[in-house]
């Protein structure tokens, strides 16, 4: 069993540099990873460079409506993540546009 079996990971600029060997290296270790990028060519060519065990959500971090899509689609991701996914919500990791006031004060 690798490090990272079963578990679930968000990687935001996953299509190009460090972004992108970090999911090829949590692929490589077991992960399940959802990468985001701006630009969708990019994360296709990504996707395909890493392969298997991957979802690119194009969108850009500073936009409030990418990261609630972004969530929406982690959130969707099928039975064998929900584990995964309860921890993180759990942990109070909610979309943007709940909490960015709070953590603008």
């Amino acid at each position: 069993m690798s490090k990272l079996e079963g578990k679930v990971a968000v990687i935001t600029g996953g299509n190009s540099g460090i972004g992108l060997a970090t999911a090829q290296r949590f692929v490589a270790e077991g992960a399940y990873v959802f990468i985001t990028g701006r630009r969708q060519g990019e994360l296709d060519a990504a996707v395909k460079q890493i392969g298997k065990s991957v979802t690119a959500v194009q969108g850009d971090v500073s936009n409030f409506a990418d990261l609630n899509r972004l969530y929406a689609t982690v959130k969707a991701a099928e039975k064998p993540y929900r584990h995964s996914l309860r921890q993180c919500w759990n942990r109070r990791i909610r979309p943007a546009g709940r909490n960015h006031r709070r953590a603008l004060r």
